[in-house]
């Protein structure tokens, strides 16, 4: 019973930590996110460019928060130093490599949507006609 108790000793710790960590990370993506669009819209004049790079950049970002906050929290006290770094790397590598991947999925959901949109727009043009 012991092993038991010592492997669930810290589920309690790990999931705050996973849940504040969470809502922290995916506020500050938003907030960043905007932050691009914002950047990019002024310097380019373009609403719709640049979508890779707010799209990345600011997961990559608030990852890379996610990942050290989590890590700390969930973790300082229980591991060595040398521990809670492999932890943190290797986490951000997943959410890196993760981040990089859905880049496609977002620019086909863009497609999906533009096409939408144009077909509503012409069923509403048909109809006031």
């Amino acid at each position: 019973m012991s092993a038991i108790k010592i492997i669930f000793s810290n589920t309690p710790r790990v999931i705050l930590s996973s849940l504040a960590v969470y809502a922290v990370s995916q506020i500050f993506d938003i907030w960043l996110y905007h932050k691009w669009w914002a950047f990019t819209e002024k310097k380019f004049g373009s609403k719709r460019r640049f979508l890779w790079l707010r799209n990345n950049g600011s997961t990559l970002v608030s990852q890379l928060i996610n990942s050290l906050l989590f890590t700390l929290l969930a973790f300082a006290g229980t591991y060595d130093a040398k521990t809670i770094l492999s932890i943190f790397g290797s986490s951000y590598i997943i959410y890196i490599v993760t981040s990089l991947l859905d880049t496609p999925a977002v620019y086909l959901a863009r497609k999906i949507r533009d096409k939408r949109a144009a077909k509503e727009e012409m069923e509403i043009a048909i109809e006031k006609q």
